[in-house]
């Protein structure tokens, strides 16, 4: 499964197209079968309809494997952890000494 942590930038597929948005808290509840699963509330920025200017809206999803996968969720932009998978940069000896 995906790995999500709060203040990372997702996308997924709804019926209202490819949505972006930050989540801002992932928390347990439980859900239509009585389980405890986990929860992601995610915000979005979308145009009013009266106004046409930006307002927040929030979207709740359930975090788990086969809603994950279902809805096509992929990490936009991470809030900076390095991830176990990622290169890391080598350092030569000099670049080490040269910090003292």
């Amino acid at each position: 499964m995906i790995k999500l942590i709060e203040g990372d930038k997702v996308q997924w597929a709804s019926a209202a197209g490819v949505l972006t948005g930050t989540i801002k808290s992932i928390k347990p509840g439980l859900n239509g079968k009585r389980q405890m699963i986990d929860w992601i509330i995610v915000s979005r920025t979308v145009p009013s309809r009266a106004t046409g200017l930006p307002m927040e809206a929030t979207s709740r999803m359930a975090y788990t494997p086969s809603n994950m996968a279902m809805m096509k969720v992929r990490v936009v932009e991470s809030v900076g952890f390095s991830k176990p998978d990622a290169p890391q940069p080598k350092l030569t000896a000099k670049q080490i000494m040269g910090r003292w």
